[in-house]
């Protein structure tokens, strides 16, 4: 008998949309759901066979930052920092080789799994819809939805100075809602169910966000997306970037132009760190303790708004400022697995575009080290893994093929119809 997974799945479910709901603060570090609910999950459903994989990641691991905290005498961080730091972080690493190694296939390809990611995916989006429409009403009612048990503070929109706000989601904030949202839909279009009611939803997600590091990436996606399909379909992809190009046109404009004005958002994230990172790969080339970052940053004077800075949110100068010239190899090979896979042109094309969404998320948050955010990236390779497998169609719901439909594989009626989803067709 075929197992449904149903209990699995519903709860990955609660897992993402609660990955932000604190639960306690632990030696005063705050224990979401996400933490409690997402990371057994996947190591349950691991298929396991990572054994190897996982010590040469953790001896790498502990061996790097074990180095750089001897080499800086632990400037700016402190021994329990230190440990919280490379506990959250050692954690990550073992979910996302986990998640590389493959979830049970039964899970990725059932019917349950796919119904509780797309339900999930309008739930994000919905919360997103309503927060704008209130928000534009002047009302905050819906934002920080989980009030005081909100993960580390509580979202402020300023509806005084935005009068059309940017949506949170269930989470920490837009950029976060923007990762979610998108990590989602390319999770639901690679098990090949709901396609254009997906796309939709995910544009739309993304939109009330207006994350500008999502906004970019989806405009990126779509390109490789219309590159890859049939002249038709090319069409249809290039008219809806047009649509999103004209809906988010004139912020795209303004957020790129506050490039050079410091304490916006995008001058923190992307440019004000700049001198930071020089000084690390030139006077710290192995990079700084774990958790320093807070006190190294404050005696930059960056400004954040208002206030000054405390944090690097950006994932890839995160990598930089741990590893120094070492993070700085890393994140060019993690380019240049992106860019191969999707030039391959034996992949599906939400499987090529896949790894270019893996690495563009890198600068949707500085978070990269927490479990939080290892179990959304660990459930998209999974998926991705089962998709390379041929466990989940590998062509299905892409624009140069045919869509799966609800409970069938794509082919001829009679041997493979009313085949399970992600089960070996009959000869």
């Amino acid at each position: 008998m075929t197992r449904s997974y149903r209990r699995e799945a519903w709860l990955m479910g609660v897992a993402i949309i609660g990955q932000h709901f604190m639960i306690v603060q632990a030696a005063g570090y705050p224990v979401t759901l996400g933490l409690v609910v997402g990371v057994p999950l996947i190591l349950l459903l691991s298929r396991g066979g990572y054994a190897s994989r996982l010590i040469l990641a953790l001896c790498a691991v502990v061996a790097l930052t074990a180095s750089a905290a001897l080499m800086t005498g632990m400037e700016g961080s402190d021994p329990l920092s230190f440990l919280r730091t490379l506990a959250l972080f050692i954690l990550a690493v073992i979910v996302i080789v986990a998640g590389s190694a493959g979830l049970d296939p039964g899970f990725i390809g059932s019917r349950a799994f796919s119904t509780a990611i797309s339900v999930t995916l309008l739930l994000v989006v919905g919360l997103s819809v309503l927060q704008v429409a209130a928000g534009t009403l002047g009302s905050e009612a819906l934002f920080n939805p989980f009030g005081r048990f909100q993960y580390l503070y509580e979202y402020q929109p300023y509806l005084q100075f935005n009068p059309v706000p940017r949506a949170q989601g269930f989470f920490l904030e837009p950029s976060y809602d923007a990762f979610v949202i998108g990590t989602l839909t390319l999770i639901s279009l690679l098990t090949g169910r709901h396609f254009r009611g997906t796309i939709a939803v995910g544009i739309l997600g993304v939109l009330m966000s207006r994350s500008a590091t999502g906004l970019l990436l989806l405009l990126i996606i779509g390109v490789v997306v219309a590159l890859r399909s049939r002249p038709g379909a090319s069409i249809v992809v290039l008219s809806g970037l047009a649509v999103v190009g004209v809906a988010s046109g004139t912020y795209l404009q303004s957020r790129l132009e506050s490039f050079s004005t410091s304490g916006s958002s995008t001058n923190y994230r992307l440019v004000a760190p700049l001198q930071v990172l020089g000084d690390t790969l030139l006077h710290t080339p192995i990079g700084h303790a774990l958790g320093s970052v807070s006190n190294i940053l404050l005696g930059y004077d960056l400004y954040n708004g208002a206030e000054l800075g405390t944090s690097l949110d950006n994932g890839l100068y995160v990598l930089v400022f741990y590893f120094g010239w070492i993070g700085l190899v890393l994140i060019a090979a993690l380019a240049v697995m992106a860019l191969r896979a999707m030039l391959r042109s034996g992949r599906s094309t939400w499987g090529a575009v896949a790894p270019l969404w893996l690495f563009g998320t890198l600068f949707f948050s500085g978070g990269i080290m927490l479990p939080e955010y290892a179990v959304m990236t660990a459930l998209l390779i999974a998926t991705l893994v089962a998709c390379n497998e041929r466990l989940v169609a590998p062509h299905a719901g892409t624009p140069s093929a045919p869509v799966r439909r609800r409970g069938h594989l794509p082919g001829p009626a009679g041997a493979r119809k009313h085949a399970p989803v992600g089960a070996p067709a009959r000869p």
